[in-house]
């Protein structure tokens, strides 16, 4: 059994007996899921290479700023309470792979934050992906347009 506490038993994280714990700090939760080993496929190989490249793609702080605003304003919605992303990381591939879908002739795996501005694509701020429906609608969105 491997097995992490941190405080007195509040947050909880490891895995035992086929199970992963850990504990969600904005949810103030401890999660459970099964544990999985996958097969290692053709798929894993692509799915690995865009979430590396989207890592490498330099967002400015004040585009960092409004996905953190936003997380907080999607968070408040009471039909969005099940479903919240919990970081701006986690925001910011929402918006990339719902403009992929839209957009197919993009390759998450190649583009780089040159491209975003010389294809004028949505994900430039956070106003414009809402506006193209790349994310949902909250409350106030107008502000947020820093550019990435």
């Amino acid at each position: 059994m491997k097995l992490n506490t941190y405080g007195i038993i509040k947050e909880y994280s490891g895995t035992h007996e086929g199970l992963v714990y850990y504990y969600n700090r904005k949810q103030k939760k401890i999660v459970t899921r099964k544990h999985v080993n996958c097969k290692h496929t053709e798929q894993h190989d692509k799915f690995t290479a865009i979430n590396q490249n989207l890592k490498t793609i330099y967002t400015s702080d004040g585009y960092i700023q409004d996905l953190k605003t936003y997380s907080v304003c999607y968070n408040h919605g009471y039909k969005n309470r099940k479903k919240c992303p919990t970081n701006w990381r986690n925001i910011f591939t929402m918006i990339m792979w719902a403009m992929a879908k839209q957009y197919p002739e993009i390759d998450l795996s190649t583009l780089t934050r040159a491209d975003i501005y010389e294809q004028d694509l949505p994900c430039k701020s956070v106003m414009r992906a809402i506006d193209s429906g790349l994310l949902p609608e909250v409350k106030g969105y107008a502000r947020f347009t820093n550019e990435i």
